[in-house]
């Protein structure tokens, strides 16, 4: 579009120049001219000039050309419309506004005027404005959908979702019912909650285009956003009579189906949707809740659901995390375990920033699979990753503990503890102190420990139960 703003008024001008002399009639010239054939020349040359100084890259010097030429030539818009590019390019659309709108007083009809009035109003912060203009021009030349589709644009980032809709309804008038044009109308109809009107409009679709079930599907939908499940549910049957296997459809209906708790028969189309890789992961979640709601499933079926999630999605960091979730739920721990360690895996192989509680789901499951080699692996990566973090200590250092490393236990847990502001991460990490200490021979130290925190949190009945217990254990 900036190349035809520069290479247009030089075209019409050369080709003018060119006509001129060889046809030495008033009927040869427009606004462009000058008196007579000698000045037109001089007109081309001294303009053929200025656009070659400004396209060699002095810019400055280009400009003050134009301005030099426009100062002779006021009545050639033209040059006013080139000057208003050149302003355009440069970004001061003030000046740029101020040409464009001279060449527009002497050529009124012109389209690419109108059209760089509107851009420049645009970016000037006025798009109602230039909104107008393309509806002007959509009103001159319907054929054209670009000004409709401008003024449209137009009108809703000035916020006139009102004069939005008429326009829509106008261009409907002008051109019949297009896709493109009823698409627009049920955005702003959704975008205002009338989802039963834009329901309405998608029928209207729907009926124009028999032959495409993606209308019915939409109408289906939007009906289900409106509350309407009557009517979305013949729709939805009536895609599948055409296509058995519209997974969108299918998961759709299933979705109806287990909100109303209507499970007979549900599982062998949940299985097929749960392998479906278009289907994204999302839309398989929300089933798959809402099928559990309703459904008492083993562990053994949950594990083979879980498999089938896995097959589709095991790549996706977000779907292992969520299969680790139910697995743990339902006290599958070695499960849980295993998807949690391939969650950050896939995490590592995507580069994606590291969640602190990713990594603790993983070692908490971990702990109760007593993998401890495992355990202290991730609880090392961790403190790595989390050095500020106390309970990345207290992993690396219970994992040690259990591996029966104890030097590094103890640096880590005491390492822990000296950032360690609230009073379940310090406790816990006193805790493990204690153990450590006690395993060291350290008895003592550990009393003392024990002490002391019952004097830091004296709230709190766990601080307590830690000194109880070395009371006991010291007789």
């Amino acid at each position: 579009m900036r190349a035809a703003r520069i290479l247009l008024p030089l075209f019409i001008i050369i080709l003018h120049t060119a006509c001129g002399a060889a046809k030495k009639t008033p009927a040869a010239k427009t606004n462009i001219s000058s008196a007579d054939d000698g000045s037109e020349v001089t007109f081309a040359s001294s303009y053929i000039n200025a656009e070659s100084q400004y396209l060699s890259g002095a810019g400055d010097l280009g400009l003050a050309s134009f301005l030099a030429l426009e100062k002779e030539q006021a009545d050639n818009a033209a040059v006013h419309y080139r000057i208003a590019c050149i302003y355009e390019a440069q970004q001061r659309y003030t000046e740029a506004l101020f040409f464009i709108k001279k060449a527009r007083k002497l050529d009124p009809k012109n389209r690419w005027y109108r059209e760089l009035e509107a851009s420049l109003l645009e970016e000037t912060g006025e798009p109602a404005q230039a909104a107008a203009i393309f509806e002007q021009l959509m009103s001159e030349d319907p054929a054209r959908s670009v000004f409709f589709q401008e003024a449209l644009r137009l009108q809703l980032k000035a916020g006139n979702r009102a004069k939005a809709m008429d326009l829509i309804n106008r261009r409907e008038q002008q051109v019949g019912l297009r896709p493109y044009t009823t698409e627009r109308k049920i955005q702003l109809l959704k975008a205002e909650g009338r989802y039963l009107d834009a329901a309405d409009e998608m029928k209207r679709l729907r009926e124009k285009y028999p032959d495409r079930s993606v209308y019915a599907f939409r109408e289906a939908e939007l009906s289900l956003d409106a509350g309407n499940a009557e009517r979305a549910i013949p729709l939805l049957n009536n895609v599948l009579a055409q296509n058995p296997s519209d997974f969108k459809a299918e998961a759709l209906l299933l979705q109806i189906r287990l909100s109303r708790g209507e499970t007979a028969g549900s599982f062998g189309p949940l299985q097929r949707l749960l392998v479906n890789d278009e289907l994204d992961f999302q839309r398989k979640k929300d089933l798959l809740d809402l099928w559990q709601k309703h459904i008492r499933v083993s562990n053994d079926s949950m594990a083979r659901i879980l498999n089938l999630l896995e097959q589709a999605h095991g790549n996706e960091p977000v779907a292992l995390e969520y299969c680790g979730d139910l697995a743990a739920a339902r006290k599958m721990d070695s499960l849980a375990a295993t998807y949690y360690l391939h969650m950050l895996y896939a995490d590592s192989v995507l580069n994606k920033e590291p969640h602190f509680i990713q990594y603790a789901k993983t070692v908490n499951a971990l702990r109760l699979v007593t993998n401890w080699s495992r355990l202290y692996d991730i609880g090392s990566e961790m403190t790595e990753l989390f050095p500020a973090m106390a309970q990345a200590h207290l992993w690396k250092a219970y994992g040690a503990f259990q591996l029966n490393n104890l030097d590094i236990a103890e640096e880590s847990a005491a390492y822990g503890m000296s950032m360690a502001f609230k009073a379940e991460d310090d406790l816990a990490l006193r805790a493990l102190m204690q153990r450590i200490l006690c395993a060291r021979g350290r008895t003592d130290e550990a009393m003392v420990l024990a002490r002391s925190g019952v004097q830091k949190w004296p709230a709190e009945p766990w601080a307590k139960a830690q000194l109880a217990y070395m009371l006991a254990r010291t007789g």
